[in-house]
């Protein structure tokens, strides 16, 4: 008896990991074809845009942290199986998704309207700056996408539901 409850165990971890590493993987051959792509440049835009990148990527990771942070109370929540629970559940992805829409509103004023000022902080090349500054202007809009799918990709696998997240992941491929 306690075998087939291991065995069950496994299979219900397998049946939510393997989705979550689908989506990581996906996450990350975007960033390949990006590469891939940005090798047909010239130096002075892979330096800008490898400035611009990593303010990018600072700024993925709070949003990042956020809905995982929110995802753990949400299992939490799951976990409660009572009308409160479920409530408790809806409430915590909604204020996850309300914070990390809020974090991106920030990050975006910054990218919108100060592009310049934060690519300083990287470099003193004019050229650098101003090219950086053209991307982090464009894709200032992307951060609310980015927090909404975060933030709702977080709450699906708290409630035991990667596989959905997974499959927006392989329609937002191309």
């Amino acid at each position: 008896m306690a075998y087939f409850s291991s065995l069950q165990q496994y299979k219900s971890l397998l049946a939510l990991a393997l989705p979550v590493a689908l989506q990581t993987a996906i996450f990350s051959s975007k960033s390949t074809v990006d590469t891939l792509m940005l090798g047909t440049l010239s130096e002075l835009d892979i330096a800008a845009i490898g400035l611009a990148a990593k303010a990018q990527m600072i700024i993925s990771f709070f949003i990042i942290g956020l809905s995982i942070g929110g995802g753990q109370i949400a299992a939490q929540c799951f976990g409660i199986q009572s009308k409160d629970g479920e409530r408790k559940l809806k409430n915590s992805v909604f204020i996850t998704l309300l914070l990390s829409i809020a974090v991106s509103f920030i990050f975006f004023i910054v990218l919108f309207w100060f592009p310049e000022s934060l690519m300083a902080l990287g470099s003193q090349s004019a050229e650098v700056i101003g090219k950086g500054s053209d991307y982090l202007t464009i894709i200032a809009v992307s951060l609310f996408c980015f927090a909404y799918a975060s933030s709702i990709a977080c709450g699906l696998r708290a409630m035991h539901q990667p596989g959905i997240a997974t499959k927006v992941s392989f329609i937002a491929l191309p």
